[in-house]
């Protein structure tokens, strides 16, 4: 987390101006460039299929509840929108960024489902990314956002897991 001052938020919603699965199709498709340049076969066929589309359905169903649940609280998901509220509940309860798992999750899936080890390793670099230029912003706007509140939740819940 930062004290940047240019992390600076207005009082309702971050200051963040790209969508980040954005920046997990990026990391993405690099990946999936650079697997073909070099392809690297690790599972059969069936297997790709199989482990891929279980593993995309269930970061899908774990970002549809974590949007779900921000809706039902009568706040948004979207960024740079305004937040009303401060949700703990649902996935929130175990994780601060249910969506950005979700995502990590579909993204290795989306690896295994095109066999592409390359690709997967990114998500290291893509994690540190997300870390320190969505999540870092999005906590100090929360924090300036729900005050102590908010705190107590940064040590009761992890960021991912």
């Amino acid at each position: 987390m930062s004290d940047d001052p240019s992390f600076a938020p207005s009082p309702l919603s971050s200051d963040i101006s790209y969508k980040p699965p954005a920046v997990y199709g990026a990391f993405f498709l690099f990946g999936l460039l650079i697997n073909l340049m070099w392809p690297i076969e690790i599972l059969n066929f069936w297997a790709q299929i199989a482990i891929g589309l279980i593993g995309i359905g269930m970061g899908g169903g774990l970002v549809a509840w974590a949007i779900h649940t921000l809706k039902s609280a009568g706040t948004t998901f979207k960024l740079g929108a305004p937040v009303s509220a401060f949700v703990r509940h649902g996935p929130y309860k175990f994780s601060r960024n249910p969506i950005y798992l979700g995502l990590s999750f579909m993204y290795i899936s989306l690896c295994i489902l095109f066999d592409a080890p390359i690709a997967a390793l990114l998500i290291v670099p893509l994690t540190m990314v997300m870390n320190r230029f969505v999540i870092a912003r999005e906590e100090v706007f929360l924090k300036s956002r729900f005050g102590a509140d908010y705190e107590r939740y940064l040590d009761v819940v992890s960021r991912w897991i």
